[in-house]
């Protein structure tokens, strides 16, 4: 194996625990802002939700990913027309 490429994996479980940690603090990432943060290709970050979404520790979306947890086809939990806004005393 290559310096290079024994470096990059080195450093690929480094980038994948900072996407867990924005994942956990924002509830969802953009390649776009994790590539600046991170400084590194779009083609790598994707590879690597690619990667972590088949782990099951996300769920890729268009243009990023959001935590597991989270269906972006869904309406936030205790909303709608059948849910309960409050109890009355």
């Amino acid at each position: 194996m290559s310096y290079v490429s024994q470096t990059a994996a080195a450093l690929a479980p480094s980038r994948r625990a900072r996407v867990l940690e924005a994942l956990a603090r924002d509830g969802a990432v953009r390649v776009s802002q994790l590539t600046e943060e991170l400084g590194v290709t779009p083609v790598t970050l994707r590879r690597d939700l690619a990667q972590m979404e088949r782990e099951g520790l996300l769920q890729r979306v268009h243009g990023g990913a959001v935590a597991v947890d989270q269906d972006p086809e869904s309406p936030a939990k205790g909303t709608g027309p059948n849910q309960t806004v409050g109890t009355i005393a």
